[in-house]
């Protein structure tokens, strides 16, 4: 018979570090559900089936709104329940997702094909994932998250490469097909035999605690995380967690137009060979995890990490502005490298803020809070790129305007600091 408390005695090291490797594949199985995945399938649905742009953009713009939405209630659950439930019934729901779209015939199919893909994938995976770290470490809290995002910058690397050979060499129909088998043969048991939601469910303490000399400072650390953590209720009326709602809600916005349609912008700046517009779709990544790997010396000893959040977020809006003059491949090169650097840096300094703003105790509730503003966002980008090309007939005015977001967003973060409760 299944015993967790079994399973993490057979391990010779502190079992945390398996969680996180099992949340840092989650973090990589949510590819498939992501908008860097889906933007590979969007011109074939649209030459095969005849369907408009907008058309496209909107059903995936409500599809990922309804998603958001519900990440308030699969928050809590995850907070009642645990990770572990929530990352299986995920996994199984992204598998069937992808199952689904490769019999896509009408854009009803499309539509829920969408929603379970953004639903499953995008939002439930990878906010139950993101709790695994800040449960399992206190003190080495931000080089545990720094690993367990390793995972989304791999699958950032991997599924854009991996569904242009699969559409490429069989077909987007199959493709969908081999995704769906891929995320059910491989995650969902490794899920099912190794993840534990947190050290408590096996009578373990945050981070093992290797000294006994320093056992009791350590959990009066956790206690003290523990005992100031921010409800959900609390955390929504702290400036902080505004701040970083909206500079959520426009980094995906922005992201999620630009991912869903690379290709056009890529094509309307000259350039119109896939091998190299792939390329640069798994060289941004493949850049973002050389400067993941090199924060990860430092992030635990940064002691005000929005301030790092705001430097990112300027150079972000730098990028922006690059690829809004987009005129041939030194452009793309350009604007390739600046998203590599600031694009996985984003995502780990936010999830490594929340924690550090908010505690650990109600993280799953507060992270559904920020994956309400990540879906939000990635709802209003298709709709608002794909009107920008309806009406400019390119994407150079939509980029320009949404240079200015991230800026100011940035110059505002250097402000903010922790909740009053969290002080001390």
């Amino acid at each position: 018979m299944y015993s967790a408390k079994k399973l993490v005695k057979k391990f010779p090291f502190f079992y945390g570090w398996v969680a996180i490797a099992i949340a840092g594949l989650g973090y990589f199985f949510t590819g498939p559900g992501q908008t860097y995945s889906f933007s590979l399938f969007i011109d074939h649905f649209i030459e095969d089936f005849g369907w408009s742009r907008v058309l496209v953009n909107s059903l995936y713009s409500i599809a990922s709104l309804i998603s958001g939405l519900s990440m308030f209630l699969v928050g809590r659950y995850v907070d009642k329940k645990g990770a572990k439930r929530v990352m299986i019934i995920s996994a199984l729901l992204l598998a069937a997702s992808m199952f689904w779209l490769s019999f896509l015939s009408s854009t009803f199919m499309l539509f829920v094909g969408f929603l379970l893909g953004r639903f499953s994938g995008q939002s439930s995976l990878l906010l139950a994932s993101g709790t695994i770290a800040p449960r399992w470490f206190v003190q080495k809290r931000g080089l545990a998250i720094m690993l367990v995002s390793l995972g989304g910058t791999l699958g950032n690397m991997v599924f854009p490469k991996l569904n242009a050979y699969l559409i490429e060499t069989f077909g987007w129909q199959t493709a969908f097909g081999a995704l769906g088998i891929f995320v059910l043969v491989v995650f969902v048991p490794l899920c099912v035999i190794f993840l534990v939601n947190k050290p408590e469910d096996v009578d373990e303490h945050p981070d093992g605690i290797p000294d006994i000399e320093h056992e009791d400072e350590h959990l009066e650390e956790v206690e003290r995380d523990h005992v100031t953590s921010l409800t959900q209720g609390e955390t929504l009326k702290t400036v902080v967690f505004w701040l970083m709602f909206v500079s959520a809600v426009q980094f995906s916005m922005i992201g999620t137009g630009i991912g869903l349609n690379f290709i056009s912008i890529f094509n309307e700046g000259g350039i119109a060979d896939m091998s190299f517009i792939t390329t640069m779709m798994s060289l941004a990544p493949l850049i973002g995890l050389a400067s993941v790997l090199t924060s990860g010396l430092y992030i635990n000893k940064i002691k005000k990490p929005q301030v790092l959040l705001a430097a990112i977020s300027v150079v972000i809006a730098i990028s922006f502005v690059v690829l809004a003059n987009l005129d041939g491949r030194a452009g793309a090169i350009i604007y390739t490298i600046l998203s590599g650097l600031t694009m996985s840096l984003f995502f780990l300094m936010h999830d490594v803020i929340k924690p550090y703003m908010f505690g650990r105790r109600y993280i799953g509730s507060v992270s559904g809070v920020f994956l309400v503003a990540w879906s939000g966002g990635s709802a209003l980008g298709p709709v608002l790129f794909g009107l920008a090309f309806e009406m400019f007939g390119g994407y150079t005015q939509v980029l320009m305007a949404c240079a200015l977001l991230p800026f100011v967003t940035g110059v505002l973060l250097l402000f903010i600091k922790r909740p009053k409760k969290r002080r001390g």
